[in-house]
């Protein structure tokens, strides 16, 4: 499997954790360390998949844009699909990146309320 695959893919469990942390435990400071730890694991898969993408395409990038990829990947990533796909390509990965960005939250809301109907039955 590729790495960006693996990725996608951990991301997606990021988002499948914390649905079930906050359906599973009581609000507490421990559970918001926790999801947001989580929160941050995305980002930086977000980043693996980033940089695995900028080698498979054998595209050119600064310290400062990877930099900004870090700390802003909503506005950086859509730079980025349209210097390295094109117009075309570029808008179509960056609508499917904020779908994917929906369908994390969903994710997560699911679990969650998984969670929290398995736990009241």
């Amino acid at each position: 499997m590729q790495r960006k695959t693996i990725a996608l893919l951990a991301i997606a469990a990021t988002a499948v954790s914390i649905g079930a942390l906050s359906g599973l435990l009581e609000a507490t400071l421990a559970t918001a360390f926790t999801a947001e730890a989580l929160s941050l694991l995305a980002g930086a898969l977000i980043y693996v998949w980033y940089k695995e993408d900028v080698l498979q395409r054998r595209v050119r990038t600064s310290t400062e844009f990877n930099g900004l990829v870090i700390l802003l990947a909503p506005v950086s990533l859509p730079i980025y699909f349209l210097r390295s796909r094109g117009l075309g390509r570029g808008l179509l990965a960056t609508a499917l990146f904020f779908l994917s960005m929906v369908g994390w939250a969903l994710l997560a809301e699911g679990s969650a309320l998984l969670i929290g109907i398995a736990r009241a039955a």
